[in-house]
């Protein structure tokens, strides 16, 4: 992350992935929450990104902030402008034995692959259930003035969403199967911003 963007050594496509309660910890901003399972509030996670920003060099280098919060929405942020994109993620309380080690690393896995997928179909690493129900997805976000590439991440980053919570209908850590990614990117609301 040493190049800044609009620099001729700039090739684009930073992404960090920071859990919600993370990110107020390393920006110093306080959770009105009593524990992390209570999320983080919208003005504490604007609050957070901001001081990120302006205390942390290598956001300079980032375009988007992929900010996970357990069983609460997600939010893509577009660093250069702030844009804040608000994704619901899918209710997975009921009587089953939820096993959450290991669902952020399945979510940046799956962001990356997904986002890999859009960007170049030919060398895609998803399966073709995946990359059908990723295109209906990245087809249907409906958000007025969102540019292609934010589209795009933001579809990539609830395809790595729906993988996370895959994973933790999995004993083992960080596995997924392929029909519960599918479905469960199926049944996440529409995105919206912020």
């Amino acid at each position: 992350l040493t190049s800044k963007r609009g620099s001729e050594t700039y090739k684009g496509g930073a992404v960090l992935k920071i859990n919600a309660s993370e990110l107020c910890r390393l920006a110093g901003v306080e959770q009105s929450g009593a524990s992390e399972e209570d999320g983080v509030s919208s003005d504490e996670l604007k609050a957070a990104v901001e001081k990120f920003k302006s205390d942390f060099v290598a956001s300079e280098a980032l375009d988007y902030m992929a900010i996970t919060d357990g069983r609460h929405p997600a939010h893509l942020v577009k660093v250069e402008d702030s844009s804040l994109f608000r994704l619901g993620v899918v209710d997975l309380s009921s009587d089953q034995t939820l096993y959450p080690i290991g669902a952020g690393d399945s979510v940046a896995a799956g962001t990356l692959a997904a986002w890999l997928h859009l960007r170049d179909a030919f060398k895609s690493p998803l399966a073709d259930n995946c990359r059908e129900a990723l295109a209906k997805f990245r087809d249907g976000i409906d958000i007025e003035g969102i540019d292609n590439a934010s589209s795009d991440m933001l579809a990539a980053f609830a395809f790595g969403v729906s993988c996370g919570s895959a994973s933790c209908l999995q004993a083992e850590n960080s596995v997924v199967d392929t029909k519960d990614v599918v479905q469960l990117l199926s049944k996440i609301p529409c995105p919206s911003t912020c």
